[in-house]
């Protein structure tokens, strides 16, 4: 018998996901997977407490729309979705944002037999008397080749999968303007790549664009969904949404509840042979959330903390060529930036970076290479720290030798306990993480976090909870992640007495945090509702490292829970 820790990621709300003892996380629940049939796309009523969704038997004869009740991620109560009292027979259902309009795919007009030439959009429109007689959408987006998968905006806007020749299949949208939907377009090689493409969720603002892409040269499995990021010159390369979401088998038909919370789709993962194209389609989902929002800053900011109640936020700000870096403070006011002015230590402006603040407000550090007191002369970066005094701060001191060495110290980070987190050069190149416990009033030497954290990568800038529960850090250059430095997390084994050594296996987060080019200096809020981070999203040439940094916050709704079990 040994005990073993498992870590629990709790999404507020009491969903709770396991991580294996590989450090994978199973984000993926099970929505609905009958046995006896093949279910699968899936789209939902506004107030998410109905799946609409497409399901054919076993032996896949007939196919028709369903509907069910949706409650905490389980569908029940299952029928036929009715039409002027007869079965809706189609495939690929989706309910626009409003919940207005139902649009699917068919093969024969409603209450008819006989067949088409190809497979066509449909519409129908809800009253009080529920849906209408469903009616064949314009040849502005009917063609003389298969339609599907449709997919409605705010505006009215309609995307969707034409067959383009085989079994390659594109995405088109037609604008719905002055009261008809236009000619449809083909979206540009950012999204269609040649091979096929299909099955798109649209956000309701069009500010992204989840979708299928078949056997794609990074794919996991036969076919992956991707994101799309909507800019004001077209469309962001898609990305693949990576292994938190992705099998080995087939993931396909997304959509996105309207809260934001949860991307829902279809797989086989379950199958015996999830890398065929089986009957083995269940209904899944996956934890989601909106984009990541710039903070209206100045030009180069970069590194954030926030006070607890989330009305202050300290940061860095660089000057062109980053030939001076001053500390920064700014006045939040529901994540928005009111006001912004030099972080004053002393009644004075300090040159530096990394500045973050203890959990307990009542301590601040940063980094800088202009040293001072005991360190004045040298060239090294140093960790420095602040105390509260008063309305302000007092006048900065180097921390011990136990913390700064003859080498770069960055990002420093205080807990709960005292014990500080930091990165230092390892080589030319390269930094490892590192942690100094704060024991009987004193930094103790500092000693590496383990080999499953610290790597021949570079790690760097580490968030620790201030329980120590969890971390979130930067490691850069790893090959096939979605960037240059990428976010990852680990969690700590409490029963591991040596904290350095206590740290899970780091898993990316994924490519809804990480893009093509930097991401890296996290912070998550006292409450564990947001994430800030520090990227260069605005820049023409993200994949190299340039003048163009940011700090964005997103959504981060996750809380750990650690529970034991005994094997």
């Amino acid at each position: 018998m040994k005990n073993n820790v498992m870590l629990m990621l709790v999404l507020i709300g009491a969903t709770s996901f396991t991580f294996a003892a590989s450090g994978e996380i199973d984000w993926v629940e099970k929505v609905h997977n009958d046995i006896n049939t093949t279910t699968f796309n899936n789209s939902l009523s506004p107030e998410n407490d109905r799946m609409y969704f497409t399901q054919v038997a076993s032996d896949f004869s007939g196919i028709g729309i369903y509907v069910g009740h949706l409650k905490h991620g389980k569908v029940t109560k299952v029928k036929p979705l009715q039409i002027n009292g007869m079965d809706l027979q189609g495939t690929d259902v989706h309910i626009s944002p409003d919940g207005t309009k139902l649009l699917y795919s068919a093969r024969s007009g409603f209450n008819s037999d006989e067949p088409l030439a190809d497979y066509e959009l449909y519409m129908s429109e809800k009253s009080d008397n529920g849906w209408g007689i469903p009616k064949l959408l314009p040849k502005a987006i009917n063609s003389s080749s298969d339609e599907f998968y449709p997919s409605v905006t705010n505006k009215g806007d309609i995307y969707f999968a034409r067959r383009i020749e085989g079994d390659n299949l594109d995405i088109f949208v037609s604008r719905y303007e002055n009261g008809s939907y236009q000619t449809a377009n083909r979206l540009g090689q950012e999204v269609n790549t040649g091979i096929l493409e299909g099955d798109a969720f649209i956000a309701p603002d069009e500010s992204y664009l989840v979708f299928a892409r078949m056997k794609a040269s990074d794919s996991m499995g036969m076919t992956d969904l991707y994101i799309s990021y909507r800019q004001a010159n077209g469309w962001t390369k898609a990305v693949n949404l990576g292994p938190s979401v992705n099998s080995i088998g087939i993931d396909g038909s997304p959509f996105v509840s309207s809260d934001g919370r949860w991307l829902y789709f279809t797989s086989n993962r379950e199958s015996k042979s999830p890398e065929k194209f089986d009957n083995q389609l269940g209904l899944y989902r996956v934890p989601f959330g909106p984009a990541p929002v710039l903070l209206d800053l100045s030009s180069i900011d970069y590194g954030s903390s926030l006070s607890r109640d989330g009305t202050y936020m300290y940061y860095s700000n660089a000057s062109a060529g980053f030939s001076s870096r001053q500390l920064m403070q700014a006045e939040l006011q529901q994540g928005q930036v009111v006001k912004q002015s030099p972080l004053l230590l002393a009644g004075k402006s300090f040159q530096g970076s990394d500045v973050q603040l203890s959990p307990d407000g009542k301590s601040l550090l940063f980094k800088t290479r202009k040293n001072f007191g005991r360190l004045q002369g040298r060239k090294d970066g140093n960790i420095y720290i602040a105390e509260r005094s008063g309305d302000g701060w007092g006048q900065p001191e180097p921390l011990p030798d136990t913390v700064n060495s003859m080498v770069d110290e960055y990002y420093p980070l205080l807990t709960n306990s005292g014990n500080l987190y930091f990165s230092r050069q390892t080589a030319a190149q390269s930094y490892d993480l590192y942690v100094s416990e704060f024991v009987d009033g004193k930094y103790q030497q500092a000693k590496p976090l383990n080999s499953k954290v610290n790597t021949p990568y570079l790690e760097s800038d580490a968030y620790i909870s201030p329980d120590e529960q969890f971390m979130v850090f930067v490691r850069m250059y790893v090959e096939r992640d979605y960037g240059v430095s990428d976010l990852y997390i680990s969690y700590r084994d409490q029963s591991i007495s040596n904290i350095a050594q206590s740290w899970s296996e780091p898993v990316n987060l994924g490519a809804h945090y990480n893009f093509e080019g930097v991401d890296g200096s996290p912070f998550i809020s006292h409450d564990q509702r947001w994430l800030y981070f520090t990227s260069n999203r605005t820049s023409d040439q993200p994949s190299e490292f340039d003048e163009h940094l940011g700090i964005y916050r997103m959504p981060f709704s996750l809380r750990i829970e650690v529970t034991s079990e005994s094997r």
